[in-house]
């Protein structure tokens, strides 16, 4: 079968949970004669915004779709036509029997629908709480509070803190050194990166991991537009896996009665443990 996993990011650059475990289940699905592809997002300031990067990592061909996170409104961050663009034309190139989404971060919720319409069957896994949660999908409040149950009131207060798009600067700062890369093929992105951060100008990856932003108003009026923001997202995302998603995995039964809670299709929910390969323990002695 062709197989396409749809995740945030994926290794060398990113070895967080969700992207190790992508590219394990790419290695073995290769390994059982499968023909894999995996897209997912890359936020790369050189390259054109929402250009397309093909590579090979291990085997396996990288379709990655280039977010700078250069946003106009919150809504494009899970509903980017720009980004279902070229999700279509990777659909159309690979032409997967399957689709494995892992993450839709950075992505969009239109991809789920996309890949249904291409006669692809759609498969999810859940890594954390995502279909809530507009902050990383941690249920974690920019306070530092657990958020046990996600009230939409207090998701106000938490997203009017949190940063979700690149300032104005560094989107003029983005556009240059593409500019500069386009016409002369160097890539000044890294140094000038490593620059920002050694002098404290940004914070590594600020936009990614929700940062709060102490300019930004926190008045009631403003924790209800978030609040309606925060509860716009989770419908739709919800909706979205429930229309088009045949099997949704849960590696806990905890996150999967979560799903339950959600209202998805309890027919399509399922419990599966997060395969681990089991390595015996070197002798040291």
């Amino acid at each position: 079968m062709r197989i396409l996993i749809v995740t945030h990011r994926y290794p060398p650059s990113y070895s967080a949970g969700t992207e190790r475990y992508s590219e394990a289940l790419a290695k073995g699905l290769v390994a059982r004669g499968h023909e894999v592809h995996v897209c997912c997002a890359e936020k790369d300031v050189s390259q054109r915004d929402y250009s397309l990067v093909r590579r090979v990592h291990r085997g396996v061909e990288v379709h990655e779709i280039i977010n700078n996170l250069f946003y106009d409104s919150f809504n494009e961050t899970y509903q980017n036509p720009s980004v279902e663009a070229v999700f279509a034309s990777v659909l159309k190139v690979v032409r997967p029997d399957v689709v494995h989404v892992q993450h839709l971060m950075y992505l969009s919720v239109g991809c789920l629908g996309l890949a249904a319409d291409s006669g692809a069957r759609v498969v999810m896994t859940l890594h954390d709480f995502g279909l809530e949660c507009a902050r990383m999908g941690q249920l974690l409040h920019v306070d530092g509070g657990l958020c046990e149950t996600v009230e939409f009131e207090r998701c106000g207060s938490c997203l009017v803190q949190t940063a979700w798009n690149q300032s104005a600067g560094a989107r003029i700062v983005g556009n240059m050194l593409g500019a500069v890369r386009r016409v002369t093929g160097l890539d000044l992105a890294p140094r000038v990166t490593r620059l920002a951060r050694k002098s404290g100008a940004v914070g590594a990856g600020a936009a990614a991991k929700g940062t709060a932003d102490a300019s930004k108003t926190t008045d009631a009026e403003s924790h209800a537009t978030w609040a309606r923001a925060a509860e716009a997202r989770s419908s739709a995302l919800v909706q979205a896996v429930q229309r088009h998603a045949r099997h949704v995995f849960a590696p806990s039964r905890f996150l999967a009665d979560r799903c339950l809670a959600l209202g998805l299709d309890p027919g399509r929910v399922e419990f599966l443990p997060t395969g681990v390969q089991r390595v015996e323990a070197a002798d040291v002695s």
